[in-house]
């Protein structure tokens, strides 16, 4: 089908041009809304409310609850977190293991999931583990820690 250039009229190609502008203006000003938004308070990417924090000489009770709360808030039986977790930095990143076979390659081939993130946090004289995903928080009261420089 052949268009005559001629025969259009005017105010047909003003409205189309006019409603691809509008169209236009109205995502540009949703999009810059959207970035002016946090996300809300619990949600993934949200920041825990409290001082990011270090663990310091932790005893061996204040290490296995580190791995229990872990272990719960993943909710797996049981889970391996290095030595010097959260005496460094106040982030830890915690993989799922992917079973290899004799070789040592993966039997699964690909894995999509995430590795979860933890932030120690001090709460006034309390140190919390939050997880970041969800938001979700666990006080860890054998644990003593100190703000993160």
């Amino acid at each position: 089908m052949a268009y005559d250039a001629a025969k259009l009229e005017p105010q047909n190609c003003q409205y189309q041009v006019f409603s691809l502008r509008t169209l236009f203006l109205l995502v540009a000003s949703a999009l810059s809304g959207c970035a002016q938004i946090g996300p809300p308070a619990g949600s993934a990417g949200a920041s825990p409310a409290g001082t990011p924090a270090l663990l310091v000489q932790p005893s061996n009770a204040a290490r296995q609850e580190l791995h229990t709360a872990v272990a719960r808030m993943m909710g797996v039986d049981s889970v391996a977190v290095a030595s010097d977790a959260l005496l460094y930095t106040s982030l830890m990143v915690i993989e799922k293991n992917r079973p290899r076979g004799a070789d040592g390659v993966q039997l699964s081939g690909r894995d999509y999931d995430k590795p979860e993130q933890f932030r120690l946090i001090k709460l006034n004289q309390e140190c919390a583990l939050v997880k970041l995903r969800t938001g979700a928080r666990e006080v860890l009261r054998e644990c003593q820690c100190i703000a993160e420089p």
